[in-house]
């Protein structure tokens, strides 16, 4: 018997809002497909939807219980009569929010899913759309990056923040990597990063002199910069909150300080 895990209401404690149920199987309509969960995450995100706190509401549930999880990678069981973009054995993901991705299976419209090539780490295939896609695009759309460039970011121990270095160093870019002044913040896990510097080291720090910064990516709207840290903020061509794109400068100290560098768009 299928099972999700599934949350009544809102509650600010989410390991107590949520709880598993069993529920009947179901048989897709015409349009529709039969999917098994293979492998869905745990993202930000999903502990918004649960706490109440994220725009974007479930659209499943059982016994008016919402079901939880937006992201994911199933395998398609079987398929209602009219579908044709998808075939049992191919595996998807998402594509829409709420589609409640913390179950063993689900019936869902055909168009609400996205078939991706067969693989088998079906962990990375989950994180694909809310983690590999974003970093990926993060490096190759943000702005024009050339081997010797350097990015600064912070929010450096998430998962996007540490696929960015990745994407990065195959395009021969060096990373700093700013994390949070926090016992608890696991440094040895950063050592992919150029550089890794904690808040408080940033704005007293010599060791951006002479680096071509050319991108900053900020997740948590503050990245400590000092006004003489840079020359010029140019705008990323990129509607995505929390980015700011760097002029092409060398750092140096006795840069005259100018208007606030912050950016968000």
């Amino acid at each position: 018997m299928p099972s999700a895990l599934v949350f009544a209401k809102p509650d600010g404690k989410v390991s107590e809002a949520i709880h598993i149920v069993e529920y009947a199987a179901a048989r897709p309509n015409s349009d529709e497909v039969l999917v098994e969960w293979l492998a869905a995450p745990i993202s930000p995100v999903d502990l918004m939807v649960v706490v109440g706190k994220y725009p974007e509401k479930p659209k499943h549930s059982v016994n008016g219980e919402a079901i939880a999880g937006f992201d994911g990678v199933a395998r398609v069981l079987t398929c209602g009569d009219q579908v044709e973009s998808l075939k049992p054995g191919d595996l998807v993901v998402p594509n829409a929010l709420g589609l409640g991705t913390w179950r063993t299976s689900a019936v869902l419209d055909a168009k609400d899913l996205l078939r991706i090539p067969t693989v088998t780490d079906v962990v990375m295939a989950a994180l694909l759309k809310g983690a590999i896609l974003p970093a990926y695009f993060l490096i190759e759309d943000m702005r024009t990056l050339r081997p010797g460039d350097w990015i600064i970011q912070n929010a450096a121990t998430g998962v996007i923040s540490q696929l960015v270095v990745q994407f990065a160093h195959l395009r021969g870019v060096k990373v700093i990597s700013v994390v949070r002044d926090r016992q608890d913040v696991h440094l040895p896990a950063l050592q992919n990063a150029d550089i890794v510097l904690r808040e408080p080291e940033l704005p007293a720090t010599d060791v951006l002199h002479g680096k071509r910064i050319v991108l900053g990516l900020d997740s948590v709207r503050k990245l400590y910069l000092e006004p003489w840290h840079i020359r010029q903020l140019r705008s990323a061509q990129w509607r995505g909150p929390c980015v700011m794109s760097l002029d092409e400068i060398q750092v140096s100290p006795q840069e005259d300080p100018g208007p606030d560098t912050r950016k968000f768009l």
